[in-house]
């Protein structure tokens, strides 16, 4: 130390540069040859101290050699501190030398930039960058003459009143800005650059604002701290204060007074309104990262004054930040505070930036936060071997800014204490800690006496100071910033928080899910419970699934059409959940787009929340911990090949625990594809559910107008709406999809579609000149035009390329030269036809932004009509077909097979409908494929397109035509020439091809929906599959069992023994025996290899109705008439239990697939459930109210069903015996119920003739059976699910092949029950009633319902229109008649009086009045308008079941059970004549046009024609093979046409009785006739109550009458009658079989109806064919 001389002994203010430099490097130097490290960390802060003296006076001088010394000090400082392990010090240490080593090559600073002044960062302007902003508290002394020592500075909130500096203004006296500042500066012009900080500085105001009646918040304009300020250098003197938020106001009692040197005004002088903030920020979004603490503490302060800013006139953007902060983001700003507070640690060179940190939070953190931070400091201080003056003065801020009560008096006597000792320890040091020290003191002293504690010394504790106020007079406090770029406390605890914490990730999650929701017209949709289920069985979705979420389910399916809504449902339900969203117990609901998803059956739901930002850690934590909703979007375009639930393991130990709904469009789905969504196997079916979106209703679609108009307020009024769309045709059905309804709203005020919004959005924005000139060149070309032209080339190049995939990725480098570069480089054009079409483009995918938009576009690229009438104006469709040949190849209905898309195909649908050149222009494919096979593909789609749109193929010549694989369901080609065609995997299911040719056509692989039936001699009393479904057993009547192969049909096995009647038969668990139960009270086993009984089971009393094998196969059970249920042995044949306790005969009986149970069902109106073990009557099931015929475990065992005499078929659950269904539908006693072997359906059967499959889940009923002609008396499922066998009283079995249907949905088209026709050639209505008793009235040209027709509680048997149209009457088994109006559907009036169901009704031909006929042998006439009876006719000895007006309305005929008819007189209602002659009941009666003739029709086979003056019988018309329902006299009077229940109708000639045509056929018996008028001649309309009706031309040509099909509606049951077979390839065994059966022959074919050998011909009559 000999070397320091007289440089140590002097004060380092009066030292000059260079000896200031010399004494830094004797620090040095000895610190460097030091061992001990503490000693030597001293000696190198000494040496910082040394430099921090000279550096401001180093800065004003261009000493090379004065710069180079500093610049070596500072390096060896970071190799010294480097080697020491204090890396970041010697960074910082490194960064200055690096900083001095370029200063004499700087220019000077401008006169007024601020040096750094506090430990706290400076707002620095980095053009974007944010830094923590320094909040100064106390200025500097002003060089150059020493102030007196540092006077304590009372905190904020001390009493002791203000500085005599300053002067003291309340808050509410200025007005909307603070006035004049102690400096004054330029106001800077928005956006631009600031001179300097203190110009940004007084930019900004104040705002602190307190509601306290004691004492208001004053605003301080003068200095207010001790701590670092902001200088100007360009002024001497001036400072401006920069508060943080204040702390509360003290305490009302406080004794000390204000200082004399302050002013205070009284409070009611203030104005309301307050300025704005000193300090101003970006309000950060809910959950988004914060740039610095002063940002976390300034949003702190906001909420913790909300209070008292919602009282005042605040900036806006504040308020609504604050409405906008939910508790939970409160709470996590909170949370960061305090992890800021709880990660700062008091070190050795602590940086500054986190000593400022810390402090600015100190006015907005907890007690307990305080408290941790006061420790921190305490025992940084206590235990610091080197002193560290941002230690100490952020000591000294801690404790003035503390709040009342933070702080204890025992707290401030330790840390007086300690500051003492310190004080006194460094007596000899560096005036720097002295300074700091007492400054410190200071505060704990003020800090003392505000908490009142007396004794206070404050001499004895500054009584280090007097002897050294002259180094402390030289002191000014120059703070060195904290290095650029390094990361802050908030950052760490935000990385941490990030990577941790997982509820403010899913917060984050749930507002960007809610904001991208938006403003949108919702309406919610209703649903029906599957594809199969009738409209009318409607639901609310959302009710649905909130059920679904509820339940034990995992999966829920929603199905619907391209633009059902399924999309936005989705969006509504994702908004819905997040809402309720509990962290606690709820389900996190998580939107997934399946396109989006690379492989999404594997990792699916960590793939999507990875696309949302969760870490793997905060994945992992939320696999283990919480529950999600899947709510799985497009399906159908993502295309997966598995099952997403199980190949994702949801549910699974230790997988996603997950609930999942999943949206596909119902096109895109096979008969059987439950197995693609269903968890887990057939035995879990039961967690499986689904739903179809239904179309909008009309009053749906009024709702969604309604809320259109209010939501985007257009030009158009609602009611302007509502008028286009009834004036449109074809438009109000359009709308009813919610996709197309929302499209239609946008365009219809417009010109164009959303092509021209497009352009008119492209218009208003700002463009560069070559965008804009590209623009510019597009308009003048048609901007439109060009726009679509795009969307057809791109659409057809996406399907060509893509296979119709909807996301494109585009690589500029990759595609370049690509097909993807005519449509998505960087092309003005492009680009701006790419943001004009609904192209949305995310990173490098481009999408549409429905695929509906991709599908219309190929549908357009395959004919546009607007683009074919100005290309082809006056030029014929032929010239033009023949001139477009070379390029149609081109087309894609060429290249690409439309069969699977249905979307494309409603789509072209509508243009065939629509437009005839398009119509015309698919026929002309189908006609070139008969010569050249590569306009197959071509083929196909067009007359797949032309059925689907209606067209029907009635006589065509389609010789040769090429269209394998068309989809030809539900078409109709009666007498149809089809020779040599290749019609391979065609799909004809229910086609009506009756007196199709088709002779050597190519027939493989082509399906009809059926197999072969199997006829037999006796009626099929049941039928059963072998378990390995190679066999079907079918006991008959007369007591044989015969067993069928079901790889050929063929019959195998006959068993014989039985001499009664069989009436059940059951296959052992491994099939290797039968079991059989007959009338002659027996049972008997038989071996199945040798055909041979093997036992005789004999103790029942009376028939054996049924049998059953257990699940193990060592027992059966029977039971019988005699009330009993046995138990047998089959090793021994012992009976081993009586089970009694049924009261009526036993029908069925069942065991559980588990064993443990056996069901029975008995006439006794109940089914029990016994316990195998104990043979103890387990439960009874009661809710049946007649006779119980037929029972059946599900195989799952958990529900039963079972069917009834009732008409009912119920469910059960097994465990509680609760009825869950009942299964309406069937019109009489059900005899026999089947569960499918996964147990998602259930067949039924009926004596109606029909076998209905309904969903197992919903009851709806999917499908229904038509075609035995006796009762049903068993239903039995195929194992492999795909076949249902039924066995009838009409002594056949009918296979009904269920896994074949048509690609689009027709059960809207099956018309039911049909009851009466109106029909016009511009009109055509069928009135059918359904189950529920009520009346639909369906279009006979699509089936789609008009109106419901509600009230009837009973069977409806008759309705019928009124003479104006504007009316329906109907009559009903409930004894009344029911007046409805046609346009409301409401019922206008009813009509009582009858004692017995009501049969018919009949309008008078003027409508003024109403006859009706009632089963009680009474005939009723009404006035319509009162609802009066005028009249009663009595006379007939039984019921009346028909009556009819003569023309003129004088009379009237009823017709009876009783075999007669009567006359009678309307004016007087006396009966006139009775006409007998029949010998059975008389079912209907029509007069001649010209009234002198009457026609009636009998159950006796015969029609009858009256003279009405005589009441004569002028013929009898014989002919018919069973009852004759209805005849009809043609318009002329020469023609009567009958049809009956053999399915027949017959044309007579009146004149002379014979028979001039039969028209044969058809699927059920004809309910209705009338006739019809055109220029071309008569028509004639048959209706069968299958639903099917059809349209004849009559022509008469000499004796005979010539009726071919114009039009028809068919039935689902295919009609091949009379069609020709001959020599045709590959059409299978069964399906020859099937033809042969139906009415198909192989010989040459009768051709009544010759057709034109042209197809042009039926071009030229489609345009006045009546379509579908």
């Amino acid at each position: 130390m000999m070397r320091f001389g007289s440089v140590i002994s002097s004060p380092r203010g009066d030292l000059s540069l260079e000896q200031a430099l010399v004494l830094a490097n004797i620090y040095l130097e000895n610190a460097c040859k030091l061992q001990d490290h503490q000693v030597a960390l001293v000696l190198c802060h000494d040496t910082e101290v040394s430099l921090s003296q000279m550096k401001k006076a180093a800065k004003g001088t261009k000493d090379r050699a004065l710069h180079d010394g500093i610049v070596t000090i500072y390096s060896e400082l970071s190799r010294l501190l480097n080697s020491y392990g204090y890396r970041s010090e010697a960074k910082a240490f490194q960064k200055k030398s690096e900083n001095w080593r370029g200063r004499v090559h700087e220019p000077k600073p401008p006169a007024e930039t601020i040096c750094p002044i506090s430990s706290m960062d400076s707002i620095k302007d980095t053009s974007h960058s944010t830094s923590v902003i320094s909040l100064p508290l106390r200025p500097p002394p002003p060089p150059p003459s020493p102030p007196p020592p540092p006077t304590p500075t009372p905190p904020p909130h001390s009493s002791m009143g203000q500085r005599g500096d300053s002067v003291t203004l309340p808050l509410d006296i200025f007005p909307m800005n603070v006035g004049t500042r102690a400096m004054d500066f330029n106001p800077p012009e928005p956006d631009a650059r600031l001179g300097n900080t203190t110009q940004l500085a007084c930019s900004l105001e104040p705002l602190h604002a307190r509601k306290d009646d004691t004492l208001h918040p004053a605003v301080t304009i003068c200095p207010i701290s001790n701590m670092d300020s902001i200088k100007d250098t360009s002024h001497s003197t001036s400072v401006i204060s920069l508060p943080l938020p204040l702390p509360p106001p003290p305490p009302p009692h406080s004794s000390m007074g204000q200082r004399e040197d302050s002013v205070t005004l009284p409070r009611d002088i203030f104005p309301m309104n307050v300025g704005t903030r000193a300090m101003d920020f970006n309000l950060p979004e809910p959950d988004a990262r914060l740039g610095n603490t002063t940002q976390l503490a300034y949003c702190l302060g906001l909420l913790q004054d909300q209070q008292v800013l919602e009282d005042y006139n605040v900036d806006p953007t504040v308020r609504n930040w604050l409405r906008r902060i939910d508790h939970d983001e409160r709470a996590r700003l909170k949370k960061l505070a305090t992890d800021v507070i709880r990660s700062f640690k008091i070190t050795q060179f602590n940086d500054a930036k986190a000593i400022a940190e810390v402090l600015c939070l100190v006015p907005v953190i907890e007690k307990e936060d305080f408290r941790y931070l006061f420790k921190e400091f305490y025992m940084g201080i206590d235990q610091s071997v080197l002193l560290d003056d941002y230690q100490l003065e952020g000591f000294g801020q801690l404790i003035q800014y503390s709040y009342p009560g933070y702080l204890e008096s025992d707290d401030l006597v330790k840390v007086l204490d300690l500051l003492a000792s310190r004080l006194r320890d460094t007596h000899h040091q560096s005036t720097y800690y002295i300074h700091n020290l007492t400054k410190t003191v200071s505060y704990v002293l003020d800090a003392m006496a505000d908490a009142g504690i007396k004794d206070l010394d404050r001499e004895g504790t500054h009584e280090p100071l007097p002897s050294r106020k002259s180094g402390l007079g030289q002191y000014q406090l120059i703070a060195v910033p904290s290095e650029a770029g390094s990361s802050t406390l908030l950052d760490r605890v935000q990385v941490v928080q990030e990577t941790t914490d997982i509820e403010s990730r899913l917060r984050q999650l749930r507002r960007q899910r809610l904001r991208g929701h938006g403003s949108f017209v919702y309406i919610p949709p209703q649903a029906k419970a599957s594809l199969q289920a009738s409209d009318e069985h409607r639901f609310s979705l959302m009710e649905k699934v909130k059920e679904f979420l509820d339940s034990d389910k995992r999966v829920f399916l929603l199905l619907g059409g391209s633009d059902a809504g399924k999309s936005m449902f989705n969006r509504e339900l994702e908004l819905d959940l997040w809402q309720i969203y509990n962290k606690r117990t709820g389900s996190i609901p998580l939107y997934i787009n399946l396109p989006g998803i690379d492989k999404p059956e594997q990792d699916l739901v960590a793939k999507q929340l990875r696309k949302a930002e969760f870490t793997e850690s905060q994945i992992l934590e939320l696999k283990k911990f919480r529950k999600f909703i899947l709510i799985c979007d497009g399906y159908d375009e993502s295309q997966p090949t598995h099952n997403l639930y199980t190949r994702n393991r949801l549910n699974q130990p230790g997988e996603w625990e997950a609930k999942m709904l999943i949206c596909c469009r119902s096109e895109y789905l096979g008969v059987d594809y439950r197995d693609r969504f269903q968890p887990g196997d057939q035995s879990q079916s039961y967690l499986f559910e689904e739903a179809v979106i239904l179309p909008f209703s009309q009053d749906q679609i009024h709702d969604y107008i309604r809320q259109y108009v209010s939501v985007h307020q257009p030009l158009w009024r609602a009611q302007d709406y509502k008028s286009v769309l009834d004036s449109i045709p074809g438009l109000k059905e359009l709308v009813k999809n919610p996709f197309m309804m929302s499209l239609s709203l946008d365009v219809l005020p417009l010109d164009q579609a959303w092509l021209e919004r497009g352009k008119k959005r492209l218009g208003e924005k700002n463009m560069s000149p070559q965008a804009r000139a590209a623009f510019e060149n597009l308009t003048d070309d048609g901007f439109t035009q060009n726009g679509i032209d795009f969307l057809e080339r791109l659409s057809a190049q996406i399907y060509k390329e893509q296979d119709g995939q909807p996301i494109v990725e585009y690589s500029r480098f990759k595609d370049e030269g690509s097909w993807k570069a005519e449509f998505f480089s960087r092309g003005d054009e492009k680009q701006l036809l790419r943001e004009a079409c609904p192209l949305p483009r995310r990173g490098n995918q481009y999408k549409f932004i429905h695929r509906s938009f991709l599908e219309y576009g190929l549908a357009l690229s395959i004919f546009d009509p607007q683009d074919w009438r100005n290309e082809h104006r006056g030029t014929s469709h032929e010239e033009v077909f023949k001139a477009e040949e070379g390029s149609a190849s081109n087309s894609p209905l060429v290249w690409r097979n439309l069969v699977n898309e249905p979307s494309v195909l409603h789509f072209l649908e509508g243009r065939a409908r629509q437009e005839p050149v398009f119509k015309r222009h698919l026929l002309e494919f189908v006609e070139l494929s008969k010569t050249d096979k590569k306009w197959s593909t071509a083929a196909v789609n067009a007359i797949t397109i032309l059925v689907r749109a209606g067209m029907q193929f009635n006589g065509a010549d389609l010789q040769g035509v090429q269209i394998p694989g068309a989809d030809l369901s539900y078409g109709v080609f009666d007498s149809a020439q089809l020779q040599e065609a290749d019609l391979e995997n065609v799909n004809f299911c229910g086609a009506w091809l009756r007196q199709v040719d088709f002779t050597k056509a190519r027939m493989g692989g082509v399906q009809f929906g059926e197999l072969p039936q199997l006829t037999h001699g006796s009626d099929v009393l049941s039928c059963v599959y072998s378990p390995d479904g190679k066999s079907l057993s079918v006991s008959l009547k007369q007591g044989d069992i015969i067993v069928y192969s079901t790889s050929n049909w063929e019959k195998g096995q006959t068993l014989k023994g039985h001499d009664m009647p069989v009436w059940c038969t059951v296959y052992s668990p491994h099939g290797s025996q039968v079991a059989s139960a007959s009338s002659d009270m027996t049972v008997r086993l038989w071996d199945m290899d040798s055909g041979t009984c093997k036992e005789i089971l004999t103790g029942h009393t009376e028939r054996v109705n049924c049998v059953a094998f257990s699940p193990q196969g060592d027992q059966v059970a029977s039971v019988s008439d005699d009330k009993t249920v046995r138990l047998w042995d089959i090793v021994t044949g012992d009976c081993r239990h009586i089970l009694s306790g049924h009261t009526a005969e036993v029908s069925s009986v069942v065991y559980s697939p588990q064993d443990n149970l056996l069901a029975t069902s008995s006439m006794d109106h109940t089914v029990r459930l016994w316990n195998i073990d104990s043979g103890e009557c387990a439960s009874i099931l009661s809710d049946h109210n007649d006779k119980v015929l037929d029972v059946a475990f599900s195989p799952q065992c958990h529900q039963i069903v079972s069917a009834s005499y009732d008409r009912t078929v119920r469910t059960w659950d097994a465990d509680t015996g609760r009825c869950i269904l009942v299964l309406s539908g069937h019109s009489s006693h059900v005899c026999s119920v089947a569960y499918s072997p996964k147990g998602d359906q259930i067949a039924s059967g009926c004596e109606d003739g029909t076998v209905r499959l309904w969903d197992a889940e919903t009851g709806m009923c999917h499908r229904t059976l038509t075609g035995h002609t006796s009762p049903i008396f068993s239903v039995v499922y195929s194992p492999k699910d795909d076949l249902v066998a039924s066995g009838s009283g009409d002594k056949t079995v009918r296979l009904w092949d269920i896994s074949v249907g048509a690609s689009r949905s027709v059960s809207s088209r099956h018309i039911k029950g049909a009851l009466c026709m109106k029909y016009s050639p511009e009109e055509g209505v069928v009135a059918a009633r359904n189950s529920d008793n009520k009346i639909q009235l369906h279009d006979m040209e699509t089936g789609a319902l008009r109106r419901q027709l509600c009230g009837h509680s009973g069977t409806v048997f008759s309705a019928v229109y009124s003479p104006q149209g504007d009316q329906m009457a109907s009559a009903s088994a409930d004894m009344t008649v029911r007046l409805w109006s046609i346009e409301s559907g409401e019922c206008q009036g009813t009509l009582t009086g009858h004692s017995k169901g009501v049969n018919y009704v009949v309008y008078s031909p003027k409508g003024d009045q109403i006859v009706s006929a009632s089963n009680d042998g009474t005939v009723r006439l009404w006035d319509p308008a009162s609802g009066d009876c005028r009249q009663t006719l009595s006379g007939h000895s039984e019921g009346v079941l028909f009556v009819a007006y003569s023309p003129g309305g004088y009379q009237i005929a009823t017709c009876s059970a009783d075999k007669t008819l009567r006359l009678w007189s309307v004016d007087t209602g006396d009966c006139s004549n009775i006409l007998n002659g029949h010998s059975d009941k008389v079912r209907s009666a029509v007069y001649s046009p010209q009234g002198h003739q009457l026609a009636s029709a009998s159950d006796d086979t015969t029609v009858r024609i009256w003279d009405v003056d005589t009441g004569t019988c002028n013929m009898a018309l014989t002919a018919h093979s069973r009852g004759v329902t209805r005849v009809r006299y043609s318009p002329e009077s020469d023609l009567l046409a009958s049809g009956g229940l053999d399915k027949t109708v017959r044309l007579w000639s009146v004149a002379s009785g014979l028979c001039r045509a039969v028209v044969r056929n058809f699927q059920d018996s004809i309910f209705d006739i009338t006739w019809s008028s055109t220029p071309e001649g008569n028509n004639l309309v048959t209706g069968c109550k299958d639903g099917s009706v059809f349209i004849w031309q009559v022509i008469e040509e000499g004796d005979l009458c010539r009726v071919s099909l114009r039009w028809g509606f068919t039935s689902d049951t295919v009609n091949v009658s009379g069609a020709m077979i001959q020599d045709v390839h590959g059409l299978s065994q069964s399906n020859a079989r099937l033809l042969e059966q139906r009415g198909a022959s192989g010989g040459s074919v009768d051709l009544l109806h010759e057709t034109s050998k042209k197809l042009i011909s039926l071009v030229r009559r489609s345009d006045t064919t009546i379509t579908r």
